[in-house]
Order: C-alpha cells, then sequence, then structure tokens
C-alpha cells in the first residue's frame, strides 16, 4: 500500500522541492494527500505548487499557506532574508496563470484536517523551515497526534560544526519536533547532498523526455540555474526523506537523539547528537547501488526520465564530485536565544513539548520584547 503523505515544502528556494514534489506526486510507492508551504512568501509558493500540479494534471490535491516567519524571529527582529533565500524560480507563476490570484487556507488548519480525515497514519514530510510542522503537532489532539505516522525530514547535520539552512530558518521548530516524541527520520545534510546531477546531466535527461512534468522541470532549473552559485547542477537534498519512505532500506541510519543549539552567540542553528538513542532515525549514508538498481529495473518507480539523473551519473554522486566545496547554510543572524513560542491572548509565551499551548501557569512564561539593537537576517 502506499504511504499516505503531507509535504511541507519551501519550494521557489532553491530548486530540489521541485524535484521532491514531483517524486512525490508520481511515485507509486506513496501517495500524495496535501502540499504546504513554509518560510516566506508562502502564497506565492503555494500558488508555485498548484500550477506544478496542475501541470501534471492534479487539480485536487489540497494546498496550505504557511507561516511565513516565526514568531521568535518576528520578536528579535531578524525579518531579512536568510542566505540561500532565493526565489530564483517563482517567477514561473505569470500573471496570466490561473493560480496567480488564488488565496490559500492556512497550512496549520491543512495539516490537521488531513489527520482528522485520514483513516491510516499519514507520514509529515518536511524539506524546508520546520515552522509548519511545529504548529501543527502542537497543536494537535490526542487523536489527531495518533494518525502521525512518522515524520521524515531533510534538516540538520550534528558530525560537524555546521547550522544547515532548513534549521536556521526556525531553529526553535526544528527543536521543537525533534523533540516532540513522535518517529522522526533526519535526513542529513552531508548525506542528501550526494545526490547531484550537474546541468549537463540535467539538460541530457529531461530535454529528450518531452513530458509536462519533464519540461516544467528543465524549465525552472533553467531559472534557477543562474542563481546556483558554485554549484555545477541541482542538489537533490530533498528527495531522500521520500526515499526513506519508499523503501527504509536505501537509507542507512542511527538512532541518536537530536537536539538544536538555540542559545550560542555562534553556534545558534547547530544541531547536536546528545544520545545514541531515541526516536530520531539519522541517515548516516545511501545505498546508491539500490538506487540505481532501482532506476534501471523500474525507470517508472524511481521517475529516472522525469526526476532522477540517469543510474550511473547518480552513483557516481556519492563521492561529492559535485559539492565538496558546498558551504554551510549559516545565517550569520541566529546568534541571540530565543524560545520556541507561540502568541496567546496577545502575549508572546514560550511552549514546550510538556505545555504545547502555552497555557499560563503551565510552565510557560511571558516572553518580553526584545531590547537593546536588533541584529537583522541576512
Amino acid at each position: 500500500m502506499p504511504v499516505p503523505i503531507v509535504l511541507d515544502t519551501d519550494i521557489g528556494d532553491d530548486i530540489d522541492d521541485m524535484y521532491a514534489l514531483y517524486l512525490a506526486l508520481l511515485h507509486p510507492e506513496l501517495e500524495l494527500r496535501a502540499v504546504t508551504t513554509a518560510h516566506r512568501s508562502s502564497q506565492r509558493k503555494a500558488r508555485f505548487v498548484a500550477k506544478a500540479l496542475r501541470i501534471a494534471g492534479v487539480t485536487d490535491i489540497p494546498i496550505g499557506a504557511g507561516i511565513d516567519l516565526s514568531v521568535s524571529r518576528q520578536v528579535l527582529g531578524q525579518t531579512d532574508p536568510d542566505p540561500g533565500e532565493m526565489g530564483s524560480h517563482l517567477q514561473w507563476v505569470a500573471d496570466t496563470d490561473p493560480e496567480a490570484s488564488r488565496v490559500f487556507p492556512r497550512a496549520t488548519n491543512v495539516i490537521l484536517e488531513q489527520l482528522d480525515r485520514t483513516e491510516e497514519p499519514i507520514s509529515l514530510v518536511c524539506i524546508g523551515a520546520c515552522s509548519n510542522l511545529a504548529d501543527a503537532i502542537s497543536q494537535a489532539t490526542p487523536e489527531q497526534r495518533s494518525k502521525i505516522r512518522s515524520v521524515a525530514l531533510m534538516s540538520g547535520e550534528p558530525t560537524r560544526p555546521i547550522a544547515e539552512y532548513n534549521v536556521v530558518c526556525d531553529p526553535e521548530a526544528a527543536d521543537y519536533v525533534y523533540s516532540c516524541g513522535l518517529p522522526v527520520f533526519m535526513g542529513t545534510y552531508d548525506v542528501t547532498r550526494q545526490l547531484a546531477p550537474t546541468m549537463d546531466e540535467v539538460e541530457r535527461r529531461l530535454g529528450p523526455a518531452g513530458s509536462a512534468v519533464a519540461n516544467a522541470l528543465l524549465e525552472c532549473t533553467r531559472l534557477w540555474g543562474p542563481h546556483r552559485g558554485h554549484k555545477s547542477g541541482p542538489v537533490l537534498y530533498d528527495l531522500v526523506p521520500l526515499f526513506w519512505l519508499i523503501d527504509p532500506l536505501l537509507v542507512e541510519t542511527r538512532q541518536s537523539t537530536i537536539r538544536v543549539e538555540l542559545r550560542g552567540n555562534l553556534t545558534r542553528g547547530m544541531t547536536i547528537r546528545t544520545s545514541g538513542e531515541g526516536h530520531v532515525l539519522e541517515s548516516t549514508g545511501l545505498d546508491c547501488l539500490a538506487l540505481t538498481e532501482m532506476a534501471r529495473d523500474d525507470p517508472r518507480r524511481a521517475l529516472s526520465s522525469q526526476v532522477l539523473p540517469a543510474a550511473g551519473e547518480l552513483a557516481n554522486t556519492a563521492n561529492h564530485n559535485h559539492v565538496e566545496d558546498d558551504p554551510p547554510h549559516v545565517s550569520p543572524t541566529q546568534l541571540r536565544p530565543v524560545e520556541r513560542s507561540l502568541l496567546v491572548d496577545g502575549v508572546t509565551r514560550s511552549i514546550s513539548p510538556e505545555n504545547p499551548r502555552g497555557e499560563k501557569g503551565a510552565g510557560a512564561r511571558e516572553i518580553p520584547p526584545p531590547s537593546g539593537p536588533r541584529r537583522a537576517s541576512g
């Protein structure tokens, strides 16, 4: 039976989210129930999702627009764009497209509605900031929470001192998700960056395909290309959580407890492995041979002609040839300690797994506005 999923994405920044969206939509082992967007321009990103789905002939999947910027970052005045925030291919949605004027419902409501409706457990897949997932999980009833099969993330890198971009966008949300007690798969930066076709490889694989999906991927990859910096092509980080759901044996893992550093002046946003026990499955490697065999033996399953590079080329990326110099995704603005928080009755209050709603008298404290100079993002 296909795994039901809700995909939460910051699509429109890096290009890999679009590849992940089509993999989630088209792979027969996955059933895409809803898509939500996160971190900056979420309505615009939702329109991008709607057009991408329409191009693939799908118009009935619910879409939600989520949290643009966490309360904690608003309180700290960290409102400028983050490094890595591109929006380079959001222009793909033209003013004349039917999606251009659509307004989408709140992402948290879309996620919770899917949990209400489902008869089988759903996996929540997050390939951007964890803001929407933390918000939905913190508001979920025990019945809704019981329907969460797993949480699958592209997030973090605990093996060396870097702050990965998706975590930096909302460190409190990431820490909350890692600590919430649900089964979590952690697709780490160093493992996920192994999937790195060059632009030439993408042109060679997608150019002759001729399908609507291939044409859309190629067009958006070309729009993204001039903004890719030192990368020789799209690094498909966000596919790894989906591979794990398709077949857990494709990803090597270890059991971990993961926390996010929230208070260090130079370390905020880093992910720390505090224990070899816990409910987090941290990725440690990819079975590239199995991935290439899957692509060769059944191209439809791997979508090798539309989403993945050629099987042999995929195997060759395991040595990080294309992304060896990929720098850590560190935001220099994430330097002040803040707590995961919600606005409750007009007051910003801290929340935790023990008190997810920030209820007064249940361990929450009021967070005062910041005093003194503020540090801006970017």
